[in-house]
C-alpha cells in the first residue's frame, strides 16, 4: 500500500469500462457455443435443483461450489441458460474488479491497465459467457491475492485469502499452482510462521467443510479417483501439450505476455510481482504435465498476465519519459490480439453458433413430445436442458473420459434406464453408441421412433 488516493479519474474510468463490459457481455449471453461441457454443467446444476444429491444422485466429476451457486440462481429464476450465463459474466465483472484493486498500488495506470488487459483477453470474451468454470474459479485465486498481498500481520486476511483459494479448488482444480505464489507471499509476511498457518487453515477449513456437507467418499471417488482414472485413459503427449501452451496458450496473448514478462523484471523486488511470477511458472509446469490438455485449461495464463502487463507498459513509458508510450504500447497490444484472434472469437457472438439446425429441430421436439416431469437419456445434454427436461440424474454426464476411463459402462447405464425409465432416448454426438451392449439395449427394449438427419437415433419408452 503507498497511501494513494483510489478514487483518481482513472479509476472510474476503470470502473465504468467494467460496468460497459459486463452490459456488453450480458447483451450476447444468447451467442456463445452450446457446448458439450456447458450443456453438462447447466444439467448438473438443473438436477441439484430439483433435489437431486451430488455424488449420490449425479456421478459428478467436478468439485460442487458454482453447481450450487447456479441451482440457488435456477430456483429462484428458473433453469434457463440465461440464468446460468449471466451469473459468469457478473463473475467475470467481478473478476475485472479484483484485478484492478491487486494491481492499483503500483497506481491507477496499473490499475485500470490490469482491468483493460483482463476483459480483453481472446479466451475471456467466450468463457465469461459460458457456464464454464474457468471463470470462477481464477476469480476466487485472483481474491485470495487481493487479500494475501493486503494481509501484512494480519491473521484473518491470511485465512480469509485461504478460504478464497479453498473456494478455488472446490469450484475447479485449474489454479492449483496458484498456492506457490500465495505461500511466497506468506512467507514474507512480518510474522511468517503465523501467515503460513492462517493460509493453511483456510484452505484446509473450506475444502474440509465441503468434503463434510456432501458423502465424502463417494466425493473422493468421483472428483479424485475416477479423473485419476481417465487421466490414465488419455496417455501424456508433452510434445502435443508443449505445442498447444506455445500455439494456443502463449501466441494469443503474445504481447500480453512479453510485457508482463518485461513488468516482472523490472519490479523484481516487488514481493507482488514475485509472487504472481511463481504462479505463472508453477501454472506452465503443471499445464505442460496436464492430460487431455484442453483449451479452456489454458486461460489461466492470460489471467496471470494480465495484472503484469501494465508494469510493462509503465517500464517503456519510464523509460522513455513520455506517459503517452506507455499508453499507445497498451493500446497497441490490446488492439492487435483482438485483431488477431477475431476470426475465430466473432462467430461465438453469432446467436447460432454450434447450435445447429438439426439439434433445434431435436429440442423443439423432446419438448413437444414429453410431460415436463419426463426425463430423457442423451448425449448431448444442452438439447435436453434447453427442451426444459431433465437427464435421468446418474446418466447427466455421458463424456469421452468417463467411458474410456471404464467408469461409465453399459451395465451402470443399462442399470440407470432400467430404474429411471426415462421416456426418450436420443443417440446424438456419437458417445451412446461406444457403449455397444447398451446401444442394443435400447434397441430391444424401446420403441425406434425416427432419426434426426441422417445417423441421429430416437427412441421411445414402449407404452404400458
Amino acid at each position: 500500500m503507498r497511501g494513494q488516493r483510489w478514487c483518481s479519474p482513472l479509476d472510474l474510468v476503470a470502473w465504468g469500462w467494467v460496468l460497459l463490459w459486463g452490459a456488453w457481455q450480458g447483451m450476447h449471453i444468447q451467442a456463445y457455443a452450446f457446448d458439450f461441457d456447458e450443456g453438462v454443467h447447466l444439467m448438473q446444476a438443473r438436477l441439484i435443483a430439483e433435489g437431486a444429491h451430488p455424488y449420490q444422485d449425479i456421478g459428478m466429476l467436478l468439485p460442487p461450489v458454482w453447481f450450487e451457486i447456479t441451482a440457488i440462481f435456477f430456483r429462484l429464476l428458473g433453469a434457463q441458460v440465461v440464468v446460468g450465463r449471466l451469473l459468469v459474466v457478473a463473475m467475470a465483472c467481478a473478476g475485472a474488479l479484483a484485478m484492478w484493486a491487486l494491481m492499483r498500488r503500483f497506481g491507477a495506470g496499473a490499475g485500470i491497465g490490469a482491468v483493460l488487459a483482463f476483459t480483453c483477453l481472446p479466451q475471456g470474451l467466450w468463457l465469461s459467457r459460458a457456464v464454464m468454470l474457468e471463470v470462477p474459479a481464477l476469480v476466487f485465486v485472483v481474491v485470495a491475492f487481493v487479500l494475501a498481498s493486503h494481509a501484512g500481520d494480519h491473521m484473518p486476511r491470511w485465512f480469509a485469502s485461504g478460504m478464497a483459494f479453498g473456494l478455488s479448488l472446490m469450484t475447479k482444480a485449474v489454479a492449483p499452482a496458484a498456492l506457490v505464489g500465495l505461500g511466497w507471499l506468506a512467507w514474507h509476511a512480518p510474522r511468517r510462521v503465523r501467515a503460513m498457518l492462517a493460509l493453511v487453515a483456510g484452505t484446509l477449513f473450506l475444502v474440509g467443510a465441503t468434503f463434510a456437507v456432501y458423502d465424502a467418499r463417494a466425493m473422493w471417488h468421483f472428483t479424485v479417483a475416477v479423473r485419476g482414472a481417465m487421466r490414465e485413459a488419455f496417455p501424456w503427449e508433452p510434445v502435443h501439450n508443449m505445442r498447444r501452451i506455445v500455439a494456443d496458450g502463449l501466441l494469443p496473448i503474445g504481447g500480453l505476455a512479453g510485457f508482463a514478462i518485461a513488468g516482472v523484471w523490472h519490479n523484481r523486488q516487488e514481493r507482488l510481482v514475485q509472487a504472481l511470477g511463481l504462479w505463472g511458472m508453477a501454472t506452465l509446469v503443471l499445464l505442460f504435465w496436464h492430460t487431455p490438455l484442453r483449451g479452456q485449461h489454458l486461460f489461466s495464463l492470460g489471467v496471470i498476465a494480465a495484472p503484469l502487463a501494465p508494469l510493462g507498459w509503465r517500464w517503456v513509458s519510464y523509460r522513455t519519459r513520455r506517459k503517452w508510450l506507455g499508453a499507445g504500447a497498451a493500446l497497441l497490444v490490446l488492439l492487435g490480439q483482438i485483431a488477431l484472434t477475431w476470426p475465430s472469437i466473432a462467430p461465438t457472438y453469432a446467436p447460432d453458433y454450434k447450435f445447429d439446425t438439426g439439434k433445434a429441430h431435436l429440442e423443439a421436439y423432446i419438448a413437444a413430445t414429453t410431460a415436463p416431469t419426463d426425463t430423457v437419456v442423451i448425449d448431448y445434454p444442452m438439447i435436453a436442458f434447453r427442451a426444459g427436461r431433465s437427464s435421468v440424474p446418474a446418466l447427466a454426464e455421458i463424456s469421452d473420459g468417463r467411458i474410456a476411463s471404464g467408469y461409465l459402462t453399459s451395465e451402470r447405464a443399462i442399470a440407470a434406464t432400467e430404474e429411471a425409465a426415462p421416456a426418450l432416448i436420443a443417440f446424438w454426438s456419437g458417445r451412446l453408441k461406444k457403449l455397444e451392449a447398451y446401444t442394443a439395449w435400447v434397441e430391444a427394449h424401446y420403441v425406434f421412433d425416427r432419426f434426426f438427419g441422417r445417423s441421429h437415433p430416437v427412441y421411445r419408452r414402449a407404452p404400458d
